[in-house]
């Protein structure tokens, strides 16, 4: 049986919630006595991975497992986004997982009929087997600090799409993260507490459903493109754009030629993304993609 680790005593502190989404009468908030959240006991395990669709445009979450503490910006037209990380770092793209699983949870209740809150309690075994994890004291650890940097980041949006219209808002990830342990301080379950702008993503169905091969991406920018693609391409036969847009939206920390010149020699040769395929045309420096449905299940990249 794996080692489980005590998890340190000190917990993040948990932000007042708000209210709680009833899947039946979408947009009325309800909340118990005391106004705490109910808790939505996310124990679905087929659930589609889902993953919001902004976070899924704008290069939120770090392409590195090093820690990066430095302020993010993205600018695309009138839109522009800032990431400014807690001192634990910028949430990684594997620390979305845990995000993702929250999501496809609440989706997922949606479809069934379940009453939903943004308050998710799971297994952290449970979450851990679904996203292809390893269940070693290390691998707890790892999820526990994916914890902490997603609840740490701060968001600044403004801007958008509308030219009439201008929004500005500031938000987070998630609102709290809360480990709960058994009386010799083992892991047992955890509860996450989305931000509202997160489950705002869910209540408008402002999300994608991912291929069910996506965890078994272990490099960064794997894991990136086919969001990209996903994104852009759907299922579209074919989909083209600059690789200088596509290092934009990539979010990546390396210069544009060290990330082309990595893109070409380290991750196209032999990357085998769920349902699509990749080549750069060199003469007109553009990433082509290509829709391949029901493509056969992918080795580990």
């Amino acid at each position: 049986m794996d080692k489980v680790p005590r998890i340190p005593k000190k917990k993040p502190a948990a932000s007042a919630p708000k209210a709680t989404l009833r899947p039946e009468d979408a947009g009325e908030l309800d909340q118990t006595a005391t106004g705490q959240l109910e808790l939505f006991f996310a124990d679905i395990y087929d659930a589609a991975i889902k993953g919001d669709i902004d976070s899924m445009e704008s290069p939120i979450f770090a392409l590195s497992t090093k820690i990066d503490t430095e302020k993010w910006v993205y600018q695309n037209g009138d839109f522009r986004l800032e990431v400014t990380p807690s001192g634990d770092g910028r949430p990684t793209i594997f620390d979305k997982d845990l995000l993702m699983y929250c999501i496809s949870q609440v989706v997922e209740g949606v479809n069934r009929g379940k009453a939903i809150s943004r308050r998710v309690s799971f297994t952290a075994h449970q979450f851990l087997k679904a996203t292809g994890r390893g269940t070693a004291g290390k691998d707890y650890d790892t999820m526990f600090e994916a914890m902490k940097r997603l609840r740490g980041v701060t968001l600044s949006m403004e801007g958008g799409k509308s030219k009439k219209k201008r929004r500005a808002k500031v938000d987070g990830l998630i609102d709290s993260a809360v480990v709960n342990e058994s009386a010799d301080e083992r892991m047992t379950s955890v509860e996450i507490t989305l931000s509202e702008w997160i489950y705002e993503a869910v209540e408008h169905k402002h999300v994608l459903t991912y291929h069910p091969d996506y965890y078994q991406l272990r490099k960064p920018n794997a894991r990136r493109l086919y969001e990209l693609c996903r994104k852009f391409c759907g299922t579209q036969p074919i989909w083209e754009i600059g690789l200088q847009k596509l290092y934009n939206r990539f979010g990546t920390r390396m210069t544009f030629q060290r990330w082309r010149r990595s893109m070409r020699e380290d991750l196209l040769p032999s990357l085998k993304l769920p349902e699509y395929t990749v080549e750069i045309d060199e003469d007109r420096e553009m990433l082509v993609v290509y829709y391949v449905p029901k493509a056969k299940p992918i080795a580990v990249a």
